[in-house]
Order: C-alpha cells, then sequence, then structure tokens
C-alpha cells in the first residue's frame, strides 16, 4: 500500500503495565482498531506533503482501559500530532 510509504505506527502494550499475554494483546487491538478509524485525516495530510512520519502509542496503565476511552486518546494523540507537524510547517 501507498499510504504505508507515508507513515508507520508502532503500538506497544509492555509487560511491566500489563502483566497477562491476554491482556496485553487485547490492549494491541483496542489500540489499533482506534488508530484505523481515525488516521485517515493525518494520513491524508502527510500524503499531500510527501513527508514521512513514524508514530509509537504505548499504553501506559495497569488499569485495562474500554474501547471508548481508548479511542478518545488516540485522536487526542493524532490532533495533536497533526497540530505540531503543520503547524510548524505554515
Amino acid at each position: 500500500r501507498s499510504s504505508d510509504l507515508n507513515m508507520s505506527v508502532l503500538i506497544i502494550a509492555p509487560k511491566r503495565y500489563q502483566k497477562l499475554a491476554v491482556n496485553r494483546n487485547r490492549a494491541k487491538r483496542l489500540l489499533r482498531e482506534a488508530y484505523r478509524l481515525n488516521k485517515h485525516s493525518l494520513e491524508e495530510k502527510i500524503k499531500n506533503s510527501s513527508s514521512q512520519l513514524f508514530i509509537s502509542i504505548a499504553l501506559v496503565s495497569k488499569i485495562m482501559p474500554d474501547y471508548k476511552l481508548t479511542e478518545q486518546k488516540v485522536k487526542e494523540i493524532l490532533s495533536s500530532i497533526e497540530k505540531k507537524i503543520f503547524s510548524e510547517n505554515n
């Protein structure tokens, strides 16, 4: 996919915070799904600017978040990245 060349994301859930593998896997699934559904605005801007972007998202909480909270936080992360990158370029 051409979008993979412009933007890459690393999603981690460290064993330090989520001891059980089943919880780490669930956390990563939640983060991936929230990212997949909300990446389009940032992806378009990166594609138009012909830049590359590498993002790392980590769950650093001992409490397993639900999907609603996960999606809210991923949206905040992506909008924050968008503001920082495109305010610098203008």
